[in-house]
Order: structure tokens, then sequence, then C-alpha cells
């Protein structure tokens, strides 16, 4: 198996790929889609107020887990356009530009971490810590 450990990175080296990644956010953003009677605004709103993320198991084989994006900000503009622009609703995006954005520190000293999309019989193959 790969060793789990992440090299620590020199932060001068990481300032300068900041700079130049556009791809990269220091925000994890999470967004809400209408679910049942409830608008997507309205479930951001039960956040909100609950202070609590569910996740579920849809996309992890039973294991519950929330789900993040760390595109930029300026990419929102583009995906959520899909929305306004789709000739059928299943052609829209899931999500709703309603959201939550934490940072990545935080979200990481919560237990968070990357997602690898792969068959369930290959996550088996991922340390789980």
């Amino acid at each position: 198996m790969i060793n789990p450990q992440t090299p620590e990175l020199d932060e001068e080296l990481a300032r300068r790929i900041r700079l130049v990644r556009r791809d990269m956010s220091s925000l994890l953003f999470h967004f809400t889609r209408a679910s049942g009677e409830d608008k997507a605004a309205t479930v951001l709103n039960k956040i909100l107020s609950s202070e609590k993320l569910l996740g579920n198991g849809k996309w992890t084989e039973g294991l519950d887990c929330v789900c993040f994006t760390e595109a930029p900000i300026p990419e929102f503009t583009a995906i959520f356009s899909l929305i306004e622009i789709a000739a059928k609703q299943e052609h829209r995006p899931r999500y709703e530009p309603y959201g939550i954005a934490v940072t990545k520190e935080w979200l990481f000293s919560k237990g968070g971490r990357p997602v690898i999309y792969e068959k369930y019989s290959e996550f088996q193959n991922y340390d789980k810590k």
C-alpha cells in the first residue's frame, strides 16, 4: 500500500504555487439542492439553523459522507449558468447556488479528506484513517 503520509511543503513554495494555480482554493464549498418540497434555499436555512451537515451513503456504498468542491469561485458562474441554459431538467446541475464555505484547514481538522472516485472494490485497498 502507498504511504498515506503527505510530506510537508515549504510554506514559500506553497505560496508561490497558489499564485499560479487557479484551480486551487483555500475554501471548500458545500452546495444544496431542492429536496422533496423544500427548495435549495430552504435546505440551506435548515443546515444553518441546525448547525449540521448530514451525510449519506449514496456515493460511498453506505458510508456516510458530505461532499464539498474545491472549484474556484470564478468557476461557479459557469457551473450554475447550466441552470438557465439546460434544455431538460435532467441536464441541470444537481446543486444550486446556495451553500456554505469552509476553509480546508478547518474541514481537515474535523476529519474531512479529499475524495477518491473509485469502485467500491478498490476502496477497500485504501487506508481509512
